[in-house]
């Protein structure tokens, strides 16, 4: 996950969700960025994944930068069940032939409530 982000790229979530089951904060380094992926959303959970869908977003680029604006509902999660409305802002640079992402912030807001510690039941359906 994190070759796709520079040496010294920031991931930056902001989340608020009445259980606060995001880790806010800010990660800097792509050490410290994978360790969050991993903790919080990637790593372990291959059999309770969550999906994501209603994606909206734009891309705006000028030669070696580009900023991506996106909306989308994260639905479920490997530790609880919930269907988030997040906002991300992707900041590229183009480095080497690739694009990496330099910037990226994370706004989450739970819409419908969520439902954590083995409470069953899927919010919303």
């Amino acid at each position: 996950m994190t070759r796709e982000y520079e040496d010294n790229a920031t991931l930056t979530i902001r989340a608020t969700t009445p259980d606060n089951i995001s880790t806010v904060g800010t990660h800097s380094g792509g050490r410290n960025i994978s360790e969050y992926w991993c903790a919080h959303i990637l790593c372990g959970y291959a059999t309770t994944p969550f999906t994501i869908d209603n994606v909206s977003y734009t891309v705006k680029s000028a030669q070696k930068t580009a900023l991506l604006n996106a909306t989308f509902y994260m639905n479920g999660t490997p530790k609880c069940w919930f269907r988030t409305m997040v906002h991300a802002t992707l900041s590229y640079v183009k480095s080497g032939g690739k694009w990496l992402i330099s910037d990226e912030a994370w706004d989450a807001r739970d819409r419908y409530g969520t439902l954590c510690s083995g409470v069953g039941g899927v919010p919303g359906k």
